[in-house]
């Protein structure tokens, strides 16, 4: 893989693990609608990473979606539950930034923080392989 490729890899991996970082200080203070926004882009930029690697674009975070679904997902290459976890997030995303009067509840939004974790993690590895 050339030098620059590999530095975006990573970079965008940075990115995710830096939105990662905001969404649990986000969940300390109570900004669950924030945490929700910044969890759905450490997934996205991670998604993002994985698909410029195998030489996958989408200048929409529909098509991102749609991409990550049919050439990962579907084929096995990414868990089902990451997919959905994906999928759920934007969902939520899209609610928290453009539903007016939206509020998240904690208990809903909590449990995903290590999750993203695991699927930053784990769509690190297959970056690497």
């Amino acid at each position: 893989m050339k030098d620059y490729m590999t530095d975006y890899l990573q970079y965008r991996i940075e990115r995710a693990r830096g939105a990662l970082k905001v969404a649990e200080l986000s969940a300390q203070t109570g900004e669950y609608n924030s945490c929700t926004n910044r969890l759905y882009y450490a997934a996205f930029y991670a998604v993002n990473a994985l698909l410029m690697k195998y030489d996958h674009t989408s200048s929409k975070h529909t098509g991102v979606r749609a991409i990550f679904n049919k050439e990962f997902v579907k084929k096995g290459i990414v868990p089902k539950e990451f997919g959905i976890l994906f999928n759920d997030l934007f969902e939520s995303r899209q609610e928290c930034d453009y539903k007016d009067l939206f509020f998240i509840p904690a208990e809903e939004i909590e449990p995903l923080i290590p999750k993203v974790k695991e699927f930053i993690d784990f769509i690190e590895k297959l970056i690497s392989e």
